[in-house]
Order: structure tokens, then C-alpha cells, then sequence
């Protein structure tokens, strides 16, 4: 089998700043499976993923008999990231769906991806001049996912809020380190139309998010307390719903069975993304039938995508046939 690894530079449309660090320039890398079927990579610093260690995990995988098969037992006691196994296994599971002459979804078993998949589009933490020009460019999007620190919050989502009347989705990517600071927050925008927050906690307090769940005002999300396992006895106590997202879940397989087993814990589910193209994005797509929630942006924020993978329209996107 002929499997090679490619690096693209990828250029976002504006400052990509979060809470804990910010970029105009994302580099992702693309798994092929003879010449033709793509897996993508986008490592995240926040799992101490980084390209050089993507290229180390490639060259260590070259020394394996790799098959779609084989990689149980090739991940098993490895260091392996979350991105690269998911960027091999989606890679063979489009390879081996072909060979069976069957759809993605079919071929693991779960329903067909939905049609005019509503996705939230992101803002990220930029100067308030700034957010009524950006809002009138995205106001075809049903749902604003707003970037915020612990120092801007307030004053940034109040502003957001004059020039939009859409659903926001907070994300505070683990910026408050107490819960007094956290509850002036939600304190002072109580009264604006907010679906939920997420992740305001660093993902080692879990005291503080157990305290949180039953007095916040909102729906909390956990994104960074849950990888590539879970213990959802202990999340279902400090969420109502959770963020799976491929590259964290390290594979479809996992994140399919993460999905599943947060249903039967009672939480929703959101299937969210990293800055990645099309390739990565479509991906995603097919598992929309297991989520209540989508946040599948990353790739619109893009300037030069270079795949052309799905469709979007009015906020929704679409599968190509």
C-alpha cells in the first residue's frame, strides 16, 4: 500500500486569537492512500501536538504493515497523537469504503449524514471597532460562537450582541480560574440570548464545574475536558453537553463511541472542529446524524482551502454527491 504524508500552509482570513494564543498562519498535513484518498491532520498545540512530531509519527508508522486492521494493535502502547491516528484511519476508511463499493457512513455502520447541517461561525477575540463589519459579513449563519477571554468577556459578548440577534455560543477555551470571576460573567449577560457556554474552566478543575452545572444560568459544554476517552459518569456531573471533535477523538471509530455513549449519559452533543480545510471538515459531516449541535467552520475561515469538499449555503452545509 502506498501511503504518503504532504504539508500544506494554510492562511486564515483574520487574527485567530483565543484565550491562549493566537495565528494567522495554520499548518496542517494530509495522509494519502495510493495517490488518492486524504485523511487530514491539524495538529493543536493544546495536546502538545506539534509538525514535527506529525513527520515523527509518520516515519515511525512507515516501519508497520499498516491496514485499516492493523491499527489497533499499531496504536496500542504508542505515542501516536489525536490528529495523525485520525488522519490515517479516516484515510484507509475512505480507501477500504471504495474497495466495498459503499458511502462512508455506511461502510461504518451509522446513518447518512444529514442535509443543511446549521453550523455556528466564529468570532475570534479582536478589537470591538472591528465586530460590526465582521458580524455583517457572517449574518448568514444561524449561530455566532464568540472567542473570549477573562478580560474582555463582558464588554466583548455585550458588544457582539447589538449587532446580531442569533443564538451565541461562548467559548472560553478554559480562560476563568475561579468561579466568583466566571458568575460576574454570567451575571452580566444573564439577559442575552446565549445557548450555551463552553468550557470556561481549565479541564483539571473539575471541582468548579461541578459547582457550576447546577446554578449557572446557562448550558455549560465541556471541549477540553474530554479527548480521546471519557469517563462520563464524572462529565455528566459537571456538563450538559459535550464537544467531540475527530482530531481529539483520534479516529471515527472513537468518536462514534463517545457519541453514542454520551446520549446514554443524558448529554448533548456537538460535533466540533479545528482550523482545517474541506478535507477534515467533510469528515466531520458524516457523523452529523449522532449530534445535536455543529460547529464546522474551520475551514470557511480559511483563505486558500484547497480541497472543495462540501457546500455551503446560507449557513448550512452540504456533502457534494
Amino acid at each position: 500500500m502506498k501511503i504518503e504524508l504532504i504539508e500544506k500552509e494554510l492562511e486564515l482570513k483574520v487574527n485567530w486569537k483565543l484565550s491562549r494564543n493566537e495565528t494567522t498562519i495554520k499548518n496542517n498535513l494530509f495522509i494519502v492512500v495510493e495517490n488518492e484518498f486524504i485523511g487530514e491532520i491539524a495538529p493543536n498545540i493544546r495536546y502538545g501536538e506539534t509538525v514535527e512530531l506529525i513527520k515523527s509519527n509518520f516515519n515511525n508508522l512507515l516501519k508497520e504493515r499498516v491496514s485499516l486492521n492493523s491499527l489497533n494493535e499499531i496504536w496500542k502502547g504508542s505515542h501516536y497523537c489525536h490528529s495523525f491516528k485520525f488522519g490515517v484511519e479516516s484515510a484507509l476508511v475512505a480507501f477500504e469504503a471504495y474497495k466495498s463499493k459503499q458511502s462512508i457512513s455506511a461502510f461504518l455502520k451509522i446513518e447518512d449524514p444529514l442535509e443543511n447541517i446549521p453550523t455556528s461561525f466564529s468570532i475570534p477575540i479582536m478589537e470591538e471597532h472591528l465586530l460590526e463589519d465582521y458580524i455583517n459579513q457572517i449574518k448568514r449563519f444561524p449561530f455566532i460562537k464568540i472567542k473570549v477571554d477573562n478580560k474582555n468577556a463582558v464588554s466583548f459578548v455585550k458588544s457582539i450582541a447589538k449587532f446580531t440577534d442569533k443564538p451565541l455560543r461562548v467559548d472560553g477555551n478554559e480562560a476563568w480560574e475561579s468561579l466568583e470571576e466566571y458568575l460576574f460573567f454570567e451575571n452580566e449577560v444573564k439577559d442575552l440570548n446565549i445557548q450555551f457556554i463552553e468550557q470556561p474552566f481549565p479541564s483539571t478543575r473539575v471541582d468548579l464545574y461541578t459547582q457550576l452545572k447546577s446554578i449557572s444560568k446557562f448550558d455549560i459544554m465541556g471541549d477540553e475536558s474530554i479527548e480521546d476517552n471519557a469517563d462520563f459518569e464524572k462529565l455528566s456531573l459537571q456538563f450538559h453537553s459535550i464537544n467531540i471533535k475527530l482530531m481529539k477523538a483520534s479516529g471515527y471509530y472513537n468518536a462514534i463511541f463517545l457519541l453514542k455513549e454520551a446520549k446514554k449519559y443524558k448529554l448533548k452533543t456537538m460535533i466540533g472542529c479545528m482550523i482545517e480545510t474541506s478535507v477534515g471538515i467533510s469528515s466531520a459531516i458524516q457523523l452529523s446524524s449522532l449530534a445535536d449541535y455543529f460547529d464546522l467552520d474551520g475551514s470557511l475561515l480559511l483563505k486558500n482551502d484547497p480541497y472543495n469538499k462540501f457546500i455551503e449555503k446560507n449557513g448550512q452545509l452540504s456533502l457534494k454527491n
